[in-house]
């Protein structure tokens, strides 16, 4: 009896077992997957551009899904069997919507959407001629820098929605580092609209996938930088500092570069200049060498600012003597002197008449009439100054 009741449970076990390989093996039941951020696709872009439109850049519009289908087949499905698309023709300028539509494999069906319509921007279509940009991928090896550069065609015409199209700083020529060797190379490089950041602008045509470039991995070497600054700031403005680059980033080949010791630039001349300014500087290049991207944008700065003029009034007989000889005196007259003082207006906040003292040599003059220039200390920096009058007649007398 108890031998009978175990052979029953272990039939059923086994009946149960075999039930559930048919039904999971040829039955194959129905389930069901959610799939999160499936990414639209627009169709039909070249369609709205026959009217004169475009798709305004939407970013990386996705949606969620849940799809049924067997068993077996939704085991392996991905997002990417997942179609979805946006049908582009026949929209307006403006803000449009427009159907989602679903296709999927295998007979599987769309349960549910989180969204049945996706909202665009069509502007009007335009085109530019944007120049291209070398965007390397890789590290650069410390010490070298590509050079030699010639990209054909140098420009390419970008077409697309208003908004995008302006948004274009230039068209990115992706290039591997590792393709560059230090013997010329012509390669051929892949095509991306991107703006300032090199970020990629989407939904853009192009007027060619590919560009061919030549370009060289050369070796960096840097040097002095030999330069003259002629010339005075007009009056009634004064130049408070002038920065100009000692040295400079050249590249080339090895044997081109041992033979480069300086770099000239041109002369600046600074006549006329009345305002803060960066001013680019020329270099003279011999055959072969390149600037170093670090150097490219060389020039230089003047600090320049209108003159703030301070006047101070002092007697002669204020002044201080160095060098007079023991024994003698001196007979100032009875006048008044002027300092003019011309600074920035930083420098000048705060000059009192103190700051300053007039004094005259008198080193080696003996006993009599003497014309002596009158003479200036201060311990303010960032001045320049003259006295009215420049001299001043004494009477050096023994006393």
């Amino acid at each position: 009896m108890f031998s009978n009741k175990i052979v029953n449970i272990v039939f059923s076990i086994l009946v149960a077992i075999g039930l559930w390989v048919y039904v999971v093996g040829e039955v194959n039941p129905e389930t069901t997957g959610k799939f999160q951020d499936v990414p639209i696709r627009f169709i039909n872009a070249s369609v709205l551009a026959e009217d004169g439109l475009a798709l305004a850049d939407p970013g990386i519009p996705t949606v969620a899904v849940v799809i049924s289908g067997n068993r077996a087949d939704m085991k392996g499905l991905t997002e990417s069997e997942i179609d979805i698309t946006a049908d582009l023709s026949g929209l307006e300028k403006g803000e449009n919507q427009i159907e989602l539509i679903v296709s999927l494999p295998n007979d599987m069906k769309l349960q549910s959407i989180s969204s049945e319509k996706v909202r665009v921007t069509i502007e009007s279509l335009v085109s530019a001629e944007k120049p291209v940009q070398i965007q390397y991928q890789g590290t650069i090896p410390e010490g070298k820098e590509p050079g030699a550069i010639s990209i054909l065609p140098p420009t390419v015409q970008v077409s697309g929605a208003v908004s995008s199209v302006a948004k274009v700083h230039y068209v990115a020529a992706v290039v591997s580092v590792k393709d560059i060797m230090s013997t010329p190379q012509e390669l051929e490089a892949g095509l991306k609209p991107v703006d300032k950041d090199g970020t990629l602008i989407s939904y853009l045509f192009l007027s060619q996938e590919q560009v061919k470039i030549d370009v060289t991995m050369l070796l960096l070497k840097t040097v002095p930088l030999n330069m003259d600054v002629t010339g005075n700031v007009p009056d009634g403005y004064i130049l408070e500092s002038s920065e100009k680059p000692e040295t400079v980033t050249i590249k080339g080949t090895a044997d081109v570069l041992a033979k480069v010791e300086s770099i000239s630039g041109s002369p600046i001349d600074i006549s006329g200049e009345n305002a803060s300014v960066n001013i680019p500087i020329q270099l003279s290049l011999p055959a072969g060498v390149e600037v170093g991207n670090e150097s490219e944008n060389l020039a230089l700065t003047l600090v320049i600012n209108p003159v703030t003029i301070n006047l101070f009034n002092y007697d002669a007989d204020s002044m201080t003597f160095k060098g007079l000889a023991t024994g003698l005196a001196v007979d100032l007259p009875n006048q008044s002197i002027l300092l003019t003082v011309q600074s920035s207006a930083d420098a000048a906040e705060g000059l009192l008449a103190r700051d300053f003292t007039l004094s005259l040599n008198l080193d080696g003059l003996k006993a009599g009439t003497h014309k002596v220039s009158i003479l200036v200390e201060t311990q303010k920096s960032g001045l320049s100054y003259s006295t009215t009058p420049k001299e001043i007649q004494i009477t050096i007398r023994e006393e």
